[in-house]
């Protein structure tokens, strides 16, 4: 098994109407923040949700895996898309893209 070495990934959320932006922040890789060395072949995966509001609650979200940055900038994961997932799970959550290898 390779080790994982680096890669991005972004959430997208649907969430509760909200004038105010929302912030997805303390994105996670197996607990960690920088991820290096990771010899798991679904790292679980957590985030948080930030709103200026109260009662601010993520009912879904959409993974984004890529190994480039710009990519994501698109909205594409080309690693793994995981669409639209209903749930309001953002901790352990299991990456279930494309076998990940050592950059």
């Amino acid at each position: 098994m390779k080790h994982i070495s680096q890669f991005f990934f972004a959430i997208l959320f649907v969430c509760v109407a909200s004038a105010q932006p929302l912030m997805v922040s303390t994105l996670r890789c197996e607990s960690r923040v920088n991820p290096l060395g990771i010899d798991v072949v679904h790292p679980m995966l957590s985030w948080t949700v930030q709103s200026g509001e109260q009662g601010i609650v993520q009912t879904a979200y959409r993974m984004l895996v890529a190994d480039d940055a710009q990519l994501l900038d698109k909205n594409i994961g080309n690693i793994w898309d995981s669409k639209k997932v209903v749930s309001d799970e953002s901790i352990q959550v299991a990456y279930a893209g494309k076998l990940l290898s050592s950059a």
